[in-house]
């Protein structure tokens, strides 16, 4: 039994090396394989950069040339010229309107900063540099900035724009006076600026958005400085004799219908409990309007203690 295991092992030792050599692959001195049907070195730096590898019957991956590109691949001549004349065409005019809109929004910049004066030279920059939308705006602002400051005599400066640009002149002269007249030592003059201009704009034009504008702000100012019956027709006018007209033009008029509420809810000789929930009902309808609660509890309050008009 001994001797029958030796000459297993023994066979097994003789037959089994020989088979594996026989299956076994060449190495170079490094140890890596050697594969006869190997593309050498020289033919894979034939092949162009992009080619795509495919794999053999044996699975070793063989690059493969990328098929030539067909004339539906290219671009025509005149196509690619026509596409670069409108690229330099495009650049030239963005070259053209940068100052200009470079130099308002260093003007906006300054202004967050309350650097007028820096502020005022950039707008005037900007209506030095060209004439298109952005120096149009410049002027305008420039001219809402100096009201704002307390100069006085801007309209003379708005006479020479053309008809459009100068409704909008006076409009931003009149914002500059109110906003002057909250801020400024100089309030009197200020205000009294401010509400000659938006009584000018609204006649001027009473139809046009400035117009309409116009009135509703003059309301409110003369509110904010206590002059209520003052400005109980500005925004009766506006907003219950030509309620369409206001409406069209998409203007924020929760305020102005709200204080039209409060006025109509004075004890005075205007008061009228009727018109003023019919301005509180306007109200609701701006959806998100910070006026809402406040209207819907006075709408409430006139439901369950109003008698209506109180006028004889």
């Amino acid at each position: 039994m001994a001797i029958f295991s030796r000459l297993v092992l023994f066979a097994l030792c003789v037959v089994m090396p020989a088979g594996l050599f026989a299956r076994g692959k060449k190495y170079d001195e490094r140890g890596n394989p050697i594969n006869a049907e190997a593309p050498s070195a020289e033919a894979g730096a034939a092949l162009p950069a992009n080619a795509v590898p495919a794999s053999n019957s044996e699975g070793n991956l063989t690059p493969v040339a990328p098929a030539p590109a067909t004339p539906a691949d290219t671009i025509p001549a005149e196509q690619a010229a026509s596409d670069e004349k409108n690229e330099e065409a495009e650049a030239a005019r963005s070259v053209k309107n940068a100052p200009t809109k470079v130099y308002l929004e260093n003007a906006e910049l300054y202004q967050r900063s309350n650097r007028t004066d820096r502020s005022l030279e950039n707008l005037k920059k900007s209506q030095e540099a060209g004439e298109d939308g952005f120096s149009r705006e410049a002027r305008l602002k420039a001219l809402s900035l100096r009201a704002r400051r307390g100069e006085a005599g801007l309209e003379g400066e708005a006479e020479a724009f053309d008809d459009k640009l100068k409704l909008q002149a006076y409009l931003a002269i009149a914002d500059g006076y109110q906003t002057c007249a909250r801020e400024q030592t100089k309030k009197n003059d200020c205000l009294r600026d401010a509400e000659r201009m938006y009584a000018y704009v609204g006649e001027l034009q009473p139809r046009s958005r400035e117009g309409v504008l116009a009135r509703l702000r003059l309301g409110l100012l003369l509110i904010e400085s206590g002059r209520h019956e003052a400005a109980l027709p500005h925004l009766t006018r506006t907003l219950m004799n030509e309620n369409s007209q206001a409406e069209g033009l998409e203007l924020p008029l929760d305020r102005a219908y709200f204080m039209l509420g409060q006025l109509y809810e004075r004890p005075w000789y205007h008061k009228d409990g009727h018109k003023a929930e019919v301005a509180y009902r306007q109200v609701l309808k701006f959806a998100g309007s910070p006026y809402h609660a406040a209207a819907k509890e006075r709408l409430q309050h006139l439901g369950r203690f109003s008698t209506g008009s109180l006028r004889p």
